[in-house]
C-alpha cells in the first residue's frame, strides 16, 4: 500500500530542525473571476511565487504575488483535521479595507468558493521553498468591526457537493464558456439614477438606449463602487433602466460604473435569444440539454432541475 506523506523541501526541513526558525505563513486566494490576492502573518510584505521553488506541487500557477502584511495581513486559527474524510476547516482573520479586498466585497460574496493555498516559508531565505499547509476553498465570510473572517474548507468539502450533471430540457452550459464558445459583447455604462424604493436592485443609465429587454436574459458586472467585481442577472430593462434579478449586497450609487451583456435563454428552439438564434443549424454541437424529454404538461417545465437559469 502506498503511503502519502507531506513533502517538505530538504533545505526547509533542515531549517525546522535548527535551534531557531524564521518561518511565516502566507495565504494565496484566487477568486472565481481569476483575480488573485496574497496575505501573510509577517510584519512586512512578502513577494513569493511557489512555482519557482517547487514546480507543480499543488497546481499553483498563479504567479508572483505580493503577500500583504499589516492592514492587509491575516491570522490563521488552528486547522482542525481528521483522517475520516470529514472536512478539515479553519478560520482566517483578515483586515480588509486596503487596496485588495473591501468589506463590501466580503458581504457581497466576492470570495465565495475562491481557491485557497496556505504555505509556510522561511522569510529570511525563500529559496528553501515551502511547506504546503493547506489546500481548499473559502466557505462563508463575515465582517466584524474592522476585520473579516474567512472560513477555510479543505478539498474534501467538494466530495459533499453534487457533481453529476442533470438531464434538463434547457441547456446546462455556461453561455460563452468552454462548452459554448459563443463570443458575446459587453456594453459599458455608468449609473445616472437609482430607484428610491429599491436602490440595490433598480438603476438607470441615461446614456444607454437599447430596446426594451434587449439584455433579458443578461448579466451586469459592477466595475466600481461598493459592489465592484460582483455579477447579477438582469430581470428587466426598459431602455436604459435596469432591474436586477436579486438585490446587490450594497446600495447602487450614482457614478458607479458597470458593464452589461446579453445572455442566452438556453432554449433549443428559441430563434430570438436561444440556441437557434446563436448557433443556427450547428446548435446540436453545443446544446447541453435534452429538449425532447417528455413532460406530462407544460407546468412540468418548472420542476426543479428541469430548467436552469441565465448564465
Amino acid at each position: 500500500m502506498t503511503v502519502l506523506r507531506k513533502y517538505i523541501p530538504p533545505a526547509l526541513q533542515s531549517h525546522y530542525d535548527g535551534s531557531a526558525v524564521t518561518v511565516t505563513l502566507i495565504m494565496r486566494i484566487r477568486t472565481k473571476s481569476g483575480s488573485v490576492y496574497g496575505f501573510t502573518d509577517l510584519d512586512v510584505d512578502l513577494p513569493y511565487d511557489p512555482s519557482v521553488y517547487d514546480p507543480g506541487n499543488t497546481g499553483d500557477d498563479w504567479g508572483l504575488i505580493n503577500h500583504k502584511a499589516l492592514n492587509g495581513g491575516f491570522q490563521l486559527s488552528r486547522i482542525e483535521g481528521a483522517a475520516d474524510l470529514s472536512v478539515d476547516n479553519a478560520e482566517a482573520i483578515i483586515l480588509p479595507g486596503d487596496d485588495s479586498i473591501t468589506p463590501q466585497q466580503l458581504i457581497a460574496g466576492y470570495l465565495d468558493s475562491a481557491d485557497v493555498r496556505i504555505y509556510r516559508v522561511n522569510y529570511m531565505d525563500l529559496s528553501m521553498g515551502h511547506e504546503c499547509v493547506a489546500v481548499g476553498k473559502l466557505g462563508n465570510q463575515r465582517v466584524s468591526r474592522n476585520s473579516g473572517a474567512l472560513e477555510f474548507l479543505s478539498l474534501v468539502s467538494q466530495l459533499k457537493q453534487p457533481e453529476a450533471e442533470l438531464q434538463t430540457i434547457t441547456c446546462r452550459h455556461v453561455f460563452g464558456g468552454p462548452n459554448c464558445p459563443k463570443a458575446f459583447t459587453w456594453t459599458d455604462g455608468e449609473v445616472t439614477a437609482v430607484d428610491g424604493d429599491e436602490p440595490r436592485r433598480i438603476f438607470a443609465d441615461s446614456g444607454l438606449s437599447p430596446d426594451d429587454d434587449a439584455f433579458v436574459p443578461g448579466v451586469v458586472e459592477w466595475l466600481t463602487g461598493d459592489n465592484s467585481g460582483i455579477e447579477m442577472d438582469v430581470e428587466q430593462n426598459t431602455a436604459g433602466t435596469f432591474a436586477l434579478m436579486l438585490p446587490m449586497g450594497y446600495t447602487i450609487k450614482i457614478g458607479d460604473t458597470f458593464r452589461v451583456r446579453p445572455d442566452c435563454t438556453k432554449l433549443w428552439g428559441d430563434a430570438a435569444k436561444g440556441c437557434l438564434f446563436h448557433w443556427g443549424a450547428d446548435r446540436y454541437r453545443y446544446f447541453g440539454g435534452f429538449p425532447d424529454i417528455p413532460t406530462a404538461d407544460a407546468g412540468a417545465g418548472a420542476i426543479p432541475g428541469a430548467i436552469k437559469s441565465g448564465r
